[in-house]
C-alpha cells in the first residue's frame, strides 16, 4: 500500500498520525527535497524532532526516511545523509534503485523471498542515423537547429516508455481505460511549464523559474525524455544561481552569471528538445500499436 501527500506539512501530519500498536506501519517515507509549504529537508527534521519528543514505539521512531531528488548532482547522497536522511534515491527512479532501497530499508519478514523486477529488454531511442527498428523514427530532427550537449543524448528512453505505456495519469482512472493517460498527462503538463517557463524570462521570476524547470526535469526523467530531462537541469540550474533557494543543495559552479540572452537561447534548445521528442514518441506509440 502506498500513501500520497501533496506536500511537506502533509507528510510530517501522516507520520504524526501513526498509531504505535497498528500493523500497518509505514515502512519507509520517500521524501522529495522539492515541495510546497515544507521541502523535503525540514518536513524529515520535523519528523524526526516529533518521534523524539513523543512516546511512540522504537519501530516507529525507525521508519527510514530516504531523500528523493531529481537534482542528481555531484554530492547530494552526501549532503542530504548529513542533513539527518536515512538513505537516498535519485529520480528518475528505476525498478531496481527501488528493490535496492527496499531491500537496505525495510526489514525483511522471517522467510519472505525478496522479489526481483522482471527483466525488461533495454532499447533506447538514440537519434543516430541508420539504426534499425524502432530507434529510426526518432532519428528525424530540424537540420537548422543548432547541435546541443543534450542531443548527444538518447530522445527517447523506450523503455521507460514501454514500463509507463497503457497506465492510468490517476488513481481514479482504471488500467486501460486511456490508452496512455500517465504519458499524455506528462505531455499536457509539459506544455503548461514551457508556458510557464516563457511568462518567467519575460517577469525575470527566478526562482518560479527554477521551480518549474525542476518539475518538468523530474516528469520527464521518470517519463523517458532524456534530452529534456537535460535540457531542464541546465535551465534549473542557471535559475538556481540567479536565485538560490533555501534547503536545495547549493549549485557548486563558478563564472558570470547566466544572461537573459543565454537563458532565451536554453529554453529555444527546451522547447525543441520537447516538441521533437513529442513527435518522435506519437510515431513510436504509432508503431507500437
Amino acid at each position: 500500500n502506498v500513501t500520497i501527500v501533496a506536500d511537506g506539512q502533509a507528510a510530517v501530519d501522516a507520520m504524526a498520525a501513526q498509531k504505535p500498536d497498528a500493523v500497518d506501519l509505514f515502512d519507509v517515507v520517500l521524501m522529495d527535497i522539492h515541495m510546497p509549504v515544507l521541502d523535503g529537508v525540514a518536513a524529515m527534521k520535523a519528523i524526526k524532532q516529533l518521534f523524539d519528543q513523543s512516546d511512540v514505539s522504537a519501530r516507529v521512531k525507525t521508519i527510514p526516511i530516504a531523500a528523493m531528488t531529481a537534482h542528481a548532482l555531484a554530492g547530494d547522497r552526501e549532503h542530504y545523509l548529513g542533513e539527518g536522511m536515512d538513505d537516498y534515491i535519485a529520480k528518475p527512479i528505476r525498478r531496481e534503485d527501488l528493490a535496492a532501497l527496499l531491500q537496505r530499508t525495510v526489514p525483511q519478514k522471517p522467510g519472505a523471498a525478496v522479489r526481483q523486477p522482471p527483466p525488461v529488454a533495454r532499447m533506447q531511442a538514440s537519434g543516430q542515423a541508420g539504426a534499425a527498428g524502432p530507434t529510426e523514427i526518432v532519428a528525424r530532427r530540424n537540420p537548422m537547429a543548432i547541435p546541443t550537449p543534450e542531443d548527444t543524448l538518447p530522445m527517447l528512453d523506450l523503455e521507460q516508455l514501454e514500463d509507463l505505456r497503457g497506465l492510468p495519469a490517476g488513481p481514479d482512472d482504471q488500467p486501460g481505460s486511456g490508452a496512455n493517460g500517465l504519458i499524455d498527462l506528462f505531455k499536457q503538463k509539459s506544455r503548461e511549464r514551457l508556458r510557464v517557463i516563457a511568462s518567467c524570462l519575460v517577469d525575470a521570476n527566478w526562482v518560479l523559474l527554477g521551480d518549474t524547470a525542476h518539475s518538468m526535469r523530474g516528469a520527464a526523467a521518470s517519463v523517458g525524455f532524456p534530452r529534456v530531462a537535460a535540457a531542464c537541469k541546465t535551465m534549473e540550474l542557471a535559475a538556481r544561481r540567479l536565485s538560490p533557494v533555501p534547503g536545495i543543495a547549493a549549485v557548486a559552479q563558478t563564472g558570470p552569471l547566466p544572461t537573459r540572452a543565454q537563458l532565451d537561447a536554453q529554453y529555444e534548445q527546451l522547447t525543441r528538445h520537447f516538441y521533437e521528442a513529442e513527435a518522435a514518441l506519437k510515431e513510436w506509440l504509432d508503431s507500437a500499436a
